[in-house]
């Protein structure tokens, strides 16, 4: 089910890109915060935040654990990934359309839901990002 989410903007935020290696000193890549609602939302009456179950997005790098950015308002085009309700369950998938015929595929595209002519496809919004969580705090 959507959850709306309130996202800390009092982060610091690096100017510029940040090495990999040793370089400079940490205040050399800090402004006063990081804005993620500016970086991520473009419309936030329109973004529900949504947690991922599962891993056949993680092709796409989207995998267990991980929430997505969804806009509602964005209308859903061939390879656009998105949130659809599947026989009344909520999945993230690839939409694929080929001439009248609509597909949901997974990121390695193994088992597509087709959609027969007379069925409905709900799409709930598309999916604009992907926040991971690297370290999972206790």
């Amino acid at each position: 089910m959507p959850v709306q989410a309130m996202i800390d903007d009092t982060l610091p935020k690096n100017k510029s890109t940040l090495p990999a290696g040793f370089g400079g000193s940490y205040d050399d890549f800090i402004k006063p915060s990081l804005d993620l609602n500016a970086l991520l939302v473009a419309k936030p009456a329109a973004t529900v935040f949504m947690s991922v179950d599962g891993e056949d997005m993680a092709g796409a790098g989207i995998a267990a654990g991980d929430i997505v950015v969804v806009d509602r308002s964005l209308t859903a085009s061939n390879g656009h990934c998105v949130i659809a309700v599947v026989n009344g369950v909520f999945v993230v998938r690839v939409l694929q359309i080929k001439e009248k015929r609509v597909e949901l595929l997974s990121a390695d595209g193994d088992d597509p839901y087709v959609l027969s002519e007379d069925e409905p496809l709900e799409i709930i919004g598309v999916v604009t990002s992907a926040i991971k969580r690297l370290v999972k705090f206790s």
